[in-house]
Parts: structure tokens; sequence; C-alpha cells
């Protein structure tokens, strides 16, 4: 007879003549289960699934026919694979294996239960009780995967986190150089329309009063206004732009000295005049030390930047 083990679903082989109605036990090589094979008349089919149930004559799977389709028998008994020690009546002996394609499991320690268990014949096999003291493997692997699971969330928020906060400081960093660039330029452009202004105003012997346009100065506050709003999110570096504030200071500190004296010219043209060309230096230089002081992941989110802002070409070129 060929039966599956209702554990672990191997396929075993069973001698027929030693199987008998009073019920035999048998071990699955393949998983160690203990599993009871016995013979029940033809009239308890109704309470059997066809695929639990063999031909006693030959051992052959039966269906839902009323004989054998492979031996032809008539009304055959059949044989019962169930998992578990249940002994219908009196003692049995244990049913040999002829052959099997897995390796022999160790043989069971387990103690065989009493007259009364077995005799219980659809009750579930019992459960091996658990001393008080001694650990569930299946609630330690829960536990442990538990932790697993929390650690990886706990990685992949730093991770996020940490992402989240570079890409806001490049984005903040690159507006603060972008507003500082134009800013200059605006201010360089004013400078040197008041100081023609002044000398046609000097040499007409006309009065002037040195200030820019307008306009001029709304752009300018507008521009500032952006410039303090970006450099107010650049307190907390992260760790790979922790010297870009620095490098940024070089041209904010230039620009702003050259936005302040395009504001309040003075009293004297000379002096506004060579105090602009100074601070256009000043920031000419500040600019090769800005771009040679700055990490090359900063560098690429400017140029990145540069196809949207093009204020920034002139800076990078």
């Amino acid at each position: 007879m060929k039966c599956t083990c209702p554990k672990c679903h191997a396929q075993i082989e069973l001698d027929l003549p030693e199987v008998t109605e009073a019920g035999t036990s048998a071990v699955c090589p393949a998983c160690n289960a203990r599993v009871t094979v016995h013979r029940e008349s033809f009239g308890g089919r109704a309470f059997r699934k066809s695929i639990e149930i063999s031909c006693a004559p030959c051992g052959s799977e039966l269906g839902s026919q009323m004989h054998c389709p492979t031996c032809g028998a008539q009304f055959p008994d059949y044989l019962v694979v169930s998992l578990g020690r249940k002994r219908v009546r009196g003692a049995s002996k244990m049913v040999k294996l002829k052959t099997s394609p897995f390796p022999r499991a160790a043989a069971s320690t387990s103690q065989l239960p009493t007259r009364e268990m077995s005799m219980r014949a659809e009750a579930a096999p019992a459960r091996p009780s658990v001393p008080s003291g001694a650990k569930n493997p299946k609630a330690i692997k829960i536990v442990i995967s538990l932790l697993v699971v929390v650690a990886l969330v706990a990685a992949g928020s730093v991770f996020y986190l940490k992402n989240k906060a570079e890409k806001a400081y490049a984005e903040n960093f690159v507006m603060a150089t972008y507003c500082v660039q134009v800013g200059t330029e605006k201010s360089l452009k004013a400078s040197e329309k008041i100081s023609a202004e002044w000398k046609a105003a000097l040499d007409a012997g006309q009065p002037y009063r040195p200030r820019p346009s307008t306009e001029e100065e709304r752009a300018l506050d507008i521009i500032n206004s952006k410039l303090i709003s970006a450099q107010s999110n650049l307190t907390n570096a992260p760790e790979k732009y922790s010297k870009c504030n620095e490098t940024l200071a070089k041209i904010s500190g230039v620009y702003t000295r050259l936005r302040t004296l395009v504001l309040s010219p003075g009293n004297s043209l000379q002096n506004f005049a060579d105090t602009s060309k100074k601070l256009d230096g000043e920031y000419k230089l500040a600019v090769k030390e800005f771009k040679a002081g700055l990490p090359a992941e900063m560098t690429e989110e400017l140029v990145n930047a540069s196809k949207k802002y093009k204020g920034l070409r002139t800076l990078l070129q």
C-alpha cells in the first residue's frame, strides 16, 4: 500500500498483510511523525473523503465509485492513515515500511499514549507539555523577527531623515549663492550708473544727490530678503557640507559691503568709485576661494541648478 504522510505529505509504502482492523502504527521516515493505519468496512465510506482512503485488497487510492478502479473489488474494505497513535481495538504491532525515498529519521523517544487516550478516535494528538521555565522556540523567533523589523525601520528612518536634511540644505545653499551672485551684479551695475551720473553732474556744475533708482533699491531689497531667508536655514549643516557655510561667508561678506556702499554712496565721488572698484576685485578673489572650497557634491548641485538659475552660470565659469 502506498500512502501519504498526513503531516509532511511524504510518500511511504506499507506492508499490506500487517494492516488489520485493530489498527497499527508506523513512523514516517521523512518527518518522524507517528501515524495510525486501520481497516474499516465499506459501510463507513460516507464519513471519509476519497483522498484519505486506500483499497484494502490492493492498496490503491479509492475514488467515489462503489468498486476499486485498480483491482475491481466490489464494496472493498479500505485503509485509513491518520496522524497520531490511535489504537482502535486491542494491541497491534508496528507496520513495516518497505521503501522510502527519504533517509530514515531518528527513532522517536516520546512516551506512548495510554489506552484511554487511544480510544478517542477523533481527538487531535496531544501536545507535549512545556515546563514553566522552558523557552518557546517559536516565540523567540517571533521576537527576533520583530526586533529585526524594528531595526530595519529605524535604520531606514535615519537614512531618510539624513537624506532629506542634506537635500534641504543643498537647496537653501544654492538659493543663497544665487542671491549673492545676482545681488553683487546688480550692485556693481548700480555703482557704475551712480558714478557716471555723479561725474556728469559735477562737470556741468549741477547739484547731485548720489543714490540708486527706486527700481534698483527695490530689486536689491527683494534679493537681500531672499538671501536672509535662505541663510536662516543653513545653521545646521550636514556632515558632508560642514565647510560650505564658511565658503559662502567669503562671497556674502563682500556682497553685503558692496550693497551698503550703493545704498549709501557718501559725499565723495572719488572715494565711492575707488571703494566700488576695490570691492569688485575682492569679490572676484572670494569667488575663486569659494569654488575651491566646495565639496564635489555641492558643486554638482550648483551646476544642476544653473540650468534653472542663469545667474549662477557666471559664478561657475
